[in-house]
């Protein structure tokens, strides 16, 4: 295979179609130079990328001309995903969002935590009826399936 600059002509001569795709590749580079044209006119940036949407991580490092400690937060931004996330100082970080990280960061104390029973129940009910409904949605029947939910 071999590529090769043509003419027109010389492409409308060999192939009947190329002329309406020409006259597509023109029409399409006309839409396309107004919609740049169009952005002159607006700000195209988005001012949700310097919103900080959550506060993921901490990292605290000595600085080494003044020996003290720095803070660090892994900042995710609002309308960006998580690949786009950076490391920000302290101060530039709103404190609510610290704070947030903070209280979510922290596990409960052991007397505090509860378990609710509904959940285990649920779970139980799932571990022990789960496998007999699959053969019966999959729409054959199994002996097996039978013996788990009814033991004899």
């Amino acid at each position: 295979m071999h590529c090769e600059w043509r003419t027109a002509w010389e492409l409308e001569f060999g192939d009947k179609r190329v002329a309406g795709k020409i006259k597509r590749f023109k029409q399409k580079k006309a839409t396309q130079s107004e919609y740049f044209d169009e952005l002159d006119d607006e700000d195209p940036f988005n001012p949700d990328y310097v919103e900080v949407d959550r506060v993921l991580d901490e990292s605290v490092i000595k600085d080494p001309t003044s020996g003290d400690d720095v803070t660090h937060y892994l900042v995710k931004w609002r309308s960006l995903q998580y690949e786009d996330c950076t490391w920000e100082l302290e101060k530039d970080v709103d404190k609510l969002k610290i704070e947030a990280f903070k209280r979510f960061k922290e596990h409960p104390p052991e007397e505090d935590r509860t378990v609710r029973l509904d959940h285990l129940l649920t779970m139980k009910r799932q571990l022990t009826y789960g496998p007999t409904l699959l053969p019966w949605f999959n729409h054959f029947h199994t002996s097996l399936a039978c013996f788990i939910a009814f033991p004899l």
